[in-house]
């Protein structure tokens, strides 16, 4: 996967998303967090212009791994732990495909359940958070997210 990411391959990013889901392998952690890095990765390069198809498909695949998470049975043994950096590239993707109101999501999961969570979002992400919460004269987002950083 460190390969998609240093060739900037994105375009096979999809389909490994699809064999994880074939082959059951969407309860790993270090494959998921890997997703969201490269995704968040193709995001803050600006490719997004050129690339809407592909976008949409990561917006899916980055929403996809919000509900697997968040949907994972309280029982399992081996639960998937939210990590900041993998909440931070969910941010960034949410906002990149223009759905700041999965990013406030987001944001109240960071703040109503802090102990959930390994670490915190990257400030590039934050930064990215406020300021559409800015551009949307969204004074409550502000507030929380400058409380957050």
């Amino acid at each position: 996967m460190k390969a998609l990411e240093l060739n900037e391959s994105y375009h096979h990013l999809p389909q490994i998303w699809s064999d994880m889901i074939i082959f059951e392998q969407t309860h790993r952690e270090n494959l998921i967090g890997l997703i969201l890095r490269i995704i968040s990765t193709f995001f803050q390069m600006g490719e997004t212009s050129e690339l809407s198809n592909l976008s949409q498909t990561f917006s899916e695949i980055g929403w996809k791994v919000w509900e697997i998470i968040e949907g994972q049975d309280v029982e399992r043994e081996k639960k998937i732990t939210w990590t900041g950096q993998m909440l931070g590239d969910l941010i960034t993707i949410s906002i990149k495909t223009g759905e700041p109101q999965k990013a406030y999501t987001i944001l109240k999961k960071l703040l109503r359940s802090p102990q959930d969570v390994l670490g915190v979002p990257g400030i590039e992400s934050l930064k990215l958070l406020l300021e559409t919460a800015i551009s949307q004269n969204n004074s409550v987002i502000c507030l929380v997210t400058i409380h957050s950083v």
